[in-house]
């Protein structure tokens, strides 16, 4: 499985900065204020107390995902990428998180970045609604997480993957369902990394 070449998401640099506690994470999303940092929601977590997020394999045990997360891209600091097939239509990718019941060592919630979420810039200047899941002429999904992701669940619910929303979609993830994970191999800027993602829903 690849991943397309992308500017770090949230989840990475949290990740690669060690800037991930060993208390329950939070998400900024991009309706915060930009400006003065509110002194009552500093963290009271001590720095030399942080831990960097230690992801553990998942292989083929069955778990409960906890919550999913679908984030809006901020077009003051994401990258605009032009695509390949049409130079007239742009894009930015979006931020998708699940995070499982079962634990690290650390005592943290195992969570993965899906990636493959994108929204195309509109004629009027704003983001389109999500795009998660389609299929081209030939009748092929594209080759992404999220796509994957969204094949698994509409299999489970016994539907065709074109007539499920993303309310519907969201609706289950967040629904604590229970699935089988697999300790999948994933191409990164040239270099390979292990995720835990779903084989299947039970």
């Amino acid at each position: 499985m690849t991943e397309e070449n992308q500017p770090d998401n949230i989840f990475n640099k949290m990740e690669k900065e060690g800037n991930v506690s060993n208390t329950e994470s939070t998400q900024t999303t991009n309706s915060q204020t930009v400006g003065e940092v509110d002194y009552d929601k500093l963290s009271d977590v001590a720095v030399g107390d942080k831990k960097k997020y230690e992801r553990e394999s998942l292989d083929q045990q069955e778990v409960v995902i906890e919550k999913a997360q679908l984030f809006n891209a901020n077009p003051e600091t994401d990258e605009l990428i032009t695509a390949f097939t049409n130079v007239n239509s742009k894009y930015y990718k979006s931020n998708f998180i699940i995070t499982f019941d079962k634990k690290n060592k650390d005592g943290i919630n195992h969570r993965e970045y899906i990636s493959g979420t994108i929204q195309f810039v509109q004629n009027d200047g704003k983001l389109s609604e999500h795009s998660i899941y389609y299929e081209d002429k030939d009748g092929l999904p594209p080759e992404t997480q999220i796509a994957n992701l969204w094949t698994e669940v509409a299999k489970f619910k016994k539907i065709n993957p074109l007539k499920m929303s993303v309310r519907e979609f969201m609706g289950f993830l967040n629904s604590k369902p229970k699935a089988i994970l697999k300790y999948a191999d994933v191409k990164y800027n040239k270099k390979i990394y292990k995720k835990n993602l779903v084989e299947k829903f039970i």
